[in-house]
């Protein structure tokens, strides 16, 4: 099932082109978030460690920022709750941002598999939406390549990757292991056929998601300080 996430509509000038408008909506980000020193992700796979917690305004700030500096829509495939529309509408400054958020969610492990395994037909999907939607309001170019990333992935994301792998009673343990392989293998074609970042969390560290960590292109680690979250 895929979803739009949901905010107040915000007045957006039409005119104005996509890294000004991002710009723009970056000055006007919810200022909770400002203090928050976020990196920013590069392409391939980025596994993102969070101190004590799932880390979901974590994640979501990441989303939301690399959206605010970046065009194209994110494509997120949800486990355990993390794409929370509520949260999201609260940090994002438009609605319009929202509406570049796919939302797909998994809620068991063949769901999930099949969700990673759908996306480059949800893509495709967005592209020709998207492209359509261009030709018919007639908008200028601004410059770039007929298929930009305006129109292309600009991220994708998965938080607690293990998550319905792991917790799924009806797989043995082999089964999990292999579905998983399968749907980091995906991942990872993802990130080097769209060449974009997908930002993966894991539940728990532990022996099944050392594999979450060798296929990861880059590490982060947030700790939780007096002064909020540190990256490393």
């Amino acid at each position: 099932m895929r979803e739009h996430s949901t905010s107040n509509q915000l007045a957006i000038d039409q005119s104005t082109r996509d890294a000004d408008r991002n710009q723009n909506l970056a000055d006007q980000a919810n200022p909770a978030t400002e203090k928050m020193l976020l990196p920013s992700l590069d392409d391939g796979i980025t596994l993102l460690d969070v101190e004590g917690g799932r880390g979901v305004p974590i994640i979501q700030s990441l989303v939301l920022d690399h959206l605010l500096l970046h065009d194209g829509p994110a494509f997120w495939v949800d486990a355990n709750g993390h794409a929370t529309t509520t949260s999201l509408a609260q940090m994002a400054p438009s609605q319009r941002l929202l509406d570049r958020i796919h939302v797909a969610r998994g809620f068991t492990a063949y769901q999930h598999y099949g969700a990673v395994y759908d996306l480059s037909s949800a893509v495709n999907q967005s592209i020709q939406k998207s492209t359509a939607n261009t030709d018919i309001r007639g908008r200028q170019s601004s410059g770039r390549d007929e298929y930009s990333s305006a129109h292309t992935p600009s991220l994708i994301v998965a938080p607690a990757v293990d998550a319905q792998y792991r917790g799924d009673d009806s797989l043995n343990e082999t089964h999990a292991e292999t579905l998983q392989a399968r749907t980091l293998a995906r991942l990872a074609a993802y990130a080097d056929g769209y060449d974009v970042p997908v930002l993966l969390t894991r539940s728990t560290v532990d022996e099944f998601t050392k594999p979450v960590a060798r296929a990861a292109d880059h590490l982060l680690e947030c700790e939780q300080t007096r002064m909020g979250p540190r990256f490393v």
